[in-house]
């Protein structure tokens, strides 16, 4: 979805062209983009040779990543590679990766959920466990009781144990440039999600959006695009999830108001002056 987005925001632009990169299996990519390429795995040994000899056979400017795993592992190795990476400084992209990281770094300037050591340290049922560093739900779920607790933690004990959130969630959406700050936020509901991804979203307005996004941006300094998640909790209190230094795929909600985040970031990397 993010790299449909990217597509669909910049496909008409005369000073673009676009390609894609991916691993080798089935997938829409070769169908949507008109130059698609296959790529080794972040995690294979010749992988940074091999994506720069594309990028330098095909004079390819930009890198947006398309998924967080690799948001890391390209911002880790920015240096190494023959063009630039869409994406904020490696020490944002390596704290906002964690969970726990980012509760620790950001909790004394806005509510984020509580967080329990041990299943002892737990006062009640039901609690939330989450990989520290995933995406897309993926083995996130609601425990509601000591015992599914203990069974999820015999699985994987890498597991956070969090308070549950009932409340409704939200994504915001921003865009901050590297020296003039956050240039935009908006807010919008996930009505409906599929693995993990929003795939029907409404615009929403509260102005406790731009107080959380400019406590984040106090502490975290972003180039671009970036986004982050909010869920009330039982008191109606809205509590920080995650945040994600690149594109999302449910941006195009904002891009067909008129905020084209792909391209607001290549201006960001260009240092071309924007308004909003």
């Amino acid at each position: 979805e993010i790299g449909l987005e990217i597509h669909r925001a910049l496909r008409y632009c005369k000073e673009v062209e676009l390609f894609s990169a991916g691993i080798d299996v089935p997938n829409h990519a070769p169908y949507v983009f008109q130059r698609h390429f296959v790529v080794p795995a972040i995690h294979q040994p010749e992988w940074i040779p091999a994506l720069n000899r594309l990028l330098e056979q095909q004079a390819i400017d930009y890198i947006y990543p398309a998924y967080d795993d690799v948001l890391m592992a390209l911002a880790r190795h920015a240096p190494e590679l023959r063009a630039r990476v869409v994406t904020s400084p490696l020490e944002t992209c390596r704290i906002t990766r964690s969970k726990s990281l980012t509760y620790e770094h950001l909790r004394d300037v806005l509510p984020t959920p509580r967080q329990y050591r041990a299943i002892a340290d737990v006062p009640g049922y039901p609690v939330f466990v989450k990989p520290d560093a995933g995406q897309g739900s993926q083995r996130a779920r609601a425990v509601p009781d000591r015992a599914e607790l203990e069974s999820a933690l015999a699985h994987d004990d890498s597991l956070l144990i969090l308070e549950h959130l009932p409340g409704p969630e939200y994504t915001i959406d921003c865009f901050s440039d590297r020296e003039r700050g956050l240039l935009f936020c908006g807010g919008r509901s996930r009505v409906r999600t599929r693995s993990g991804i929003s795939v029907t979203s409404e615009p929403v307005e509260d102005a406790r959006f731009r107080a959380r996004a400019e406590a984040i941006a106090s502490r975290l300094t972003f180039h671009g695009a970036w986004f982050f998640q909010l869920k009330e909790d039982a008191h109606g209190e809205l509590r920080l999830l995650e945040i994600a230094p690149r594109i999302a795929g449910a941006m195009a909600l904002h891009r067909v108001m008129g905020v084209n985040f792909p391209l607001l970031s290549l201006y960001e990397q260009e240092r071309i002056p924007v308004s909003i």
